[in-house]
């Protein structure tokens, strides 16, 4: 059965790679759903969720059929916790048609909803999944899900985290390394990306009426570099970013809900790109370094209205001239893997011209 399920999820995840843009590869999409659900079980496995308590899983939102939630079932079980099935319990079904269910239901950690779910006896730990992104393109692969685990009897939520995973294609590599952005990335993300925020934020007239903006962190950031320039696009504007000390939407949802007076709206989002593409000029002419970011920015109410919403864009080049040893490669790329070549091939040279000039003299001696 699980060789079964295995087999429907990569043929559902081309599929999806198929129609995010007609361009996307299924193997890298697959390869970053398959790297996001190993950090969901390596993270669940640390989170503050009892081992000894049943899980149940509600049916993922933005799933659309494409059996995350039976990953998200094996992931939770391979932390060592003990995820009951749908079947296991029939009220299950019946609960669910009680919540009118949809994609944008956003309200699982909501007491009275929690409630409901306290009919499931054999359940004590109720986790709630939403896909917030899934796309596919000729750049990258890109999959973001945020999860919440919910005590069904206290109805105090124990645990809640959003994992993102970015895979490139071979021709482009990751710009947002551990080691830091490249110089001329960072610069168009501090200049020109700060602007374009800064300039969409206040030609949105719905946003005249919001004071207060609570700030999420965004998935797929490096170290918080590009929400710090998120931050200082606020500067400019009428909104002051408010910090409620919560990581996920679902919280701060709920949190905007008890407490309106913290924030007017909140402002959620992901890094979608932060790539650099290296495009040889000649043999020994360097190389041209083309870098890109990209984030995905939305202001909305508690309530789920989309106040705003945009997608912006930088991009940067960056030449880079080789050295001698460098021009030196890139004509004879042999020199890479034996340097040694570069001082044993001269010298054999100068002694194949000595020995060369000692013959002819010796030939051309008069006798």
């Amino acid at each position: 059965m699980k060789k079964a399920i295995s087999a429907l999820a990569a043929l559902a995840l081309a599929a999806a790679a198929a129609r995010a843009d007609g361009k996307g590869d299924a193997n890298i999409l697959r390869q970053t759903v398959d790297a996001t659900f190993r950090d969901v079980q390596a993270a669940f496995a640390a989170a503050p969720v009892p081992a000894d308590k049943t899980v149940a899983v509600l049916p993922v939102a933005g799933d659309k059929g494409l059996l995350f939630a039976g990953r998200l079932k094996n992931a939770i079980t391979a932390a060592g916790r003990k995820c009951i099935e749908d079947k296991d319990d029939p009220a299950f079904g019946e609960i669910l048609k009680e919540i009118a269910w949809d994609e944008r239901k956003e309200d699982v950690l909501d007491g009275a909803t929690v409630q409901k779910f306290g009919r499931l006896l054999a359940a004590q730990v109720l986790v709630t999944a939403s896909v917030r992104a899934m796309e596919s393109n000729e750049r990258y692969a890109y999959f973001e899900i945020e999860l919440h685990a919910t005590e069904i009897a206290t109805k105090r939520h124990l645990w809640g985290s959003v994992f993102a995973k970015h895979v490139y294609a071979p021709e482009f590599k990751d710009a947002g390394r551990a080691e830091g952005i490249p110089a001329p990335l960072r610069d168009a993300i501090a200049k020109d990306m700060r602007a374009k925020i800064e300039a969409s934020l206040k030609g949105a007239p719905k946003l005249a009426s919001v004071k207060k903006a609570a700030i999420l962190p965004l998935p797929g950031d490096v170290k918080g570099y590009v929400l710090s320039v998120v931050r200082d696009a606020f500067s400019g504007t009428s909104i002051s970013p408010a910090n409620l000390d919560v990581a996920t939407l679902g919280e701060a949802r709920i949190r905007l809900r008890d407490s309106p007076g913290d924030a007017d709206a909140v402002l959620y989002g992901s890094v979608r790109d932060l790539s650099e593409r290296a495009m040889p000029v000649s043999p020994s002419g360097g190389t041209n370094f083309q870098y890109r970011a990209e984030v995905q920015l939305r202001l909305e109410r508690p309530d789920g209205t989309v106040l705003w919403s945009d997608t912006v864009q930088v991009s940067a080049e960056h030449a880079e001239k080789p050295g001698m040893w460098g021009a030196l490669c890139a004509w004879f790329p042999v020199l890479k893997e034996k340097p040694w070549l570069a001082v044993a091939v001269p010298a054999g040279v100068v002694v194949a011209l000595a020995v060369l000039a000692m013959f002819l003299r010796a030939v051309t001696r008069p006798r």
